[in-house]
């Protein structure tokens, strides 16, 4: 299909022009999304950064934990 040129299957209300001339709404709706991406990106930092934290302090917690455990044992001994 794509050698014979004919994109008749390209889904053309799903997508942006892919002319070299961009009208003006397509470079608002492109500013747009790109806005979007980046905000998104600014929140998948964040949200990584909490999942960092929230899996240090887990860990910490569960070294004391085993530390606790080990002094209690010893007491028993």
């Amino acid at each position: 299909m794509i050698t014979e040129k004919n994109i008749e299957w390209f889904p053309r209300l799903r997508t942006f022009s892919l002319h070299s001339e961009s009208t003006e709404d397509e470079q608002k709706d492109l500013r747009l999304i790109q806005k979007q991406l980046a905000e998104m990106s600014s929140v998948m930092i964040e949200l990584k950064k909490q999942v960092s934290d929230l899996s240090d302090e887990n860990n910490m917690r569960a070294r004391e934990n085993a530390k606790k455990l080990i002094k209690k044992n010893s007491y028993y001994k």
